[in-house]
């Protein structure tokens, strides 16, 4: 049976992770520019799953 591994859900969690540890970093640095960088990196992962469809594990 194969496994499809979903880039965009994946993604964002690691994302998520990412935008947690960054605002702890850094507080209040440019918040406007890194809403931004996120923004378009959750974009990149949304194409890069309706482009490929996922990442396919065979068995």
């Amino acid at each position: 049976m194969y496994s499809i591994f979903n880039v965009a859900f994946t993604g964002s969690i690691l994302l998520l992770f990412y935008i947690i540890v960054d605002f702890v970093q850094n507080r209040t640095k440019n918040i406007f520019k890194r809403t931004i960088e996120y923004s378009f990196i959750f974009y990149l992962l949304c194409i890069v799953q309706l482009t490929t469809g996922g990442i396919l594990f065979p068995p």
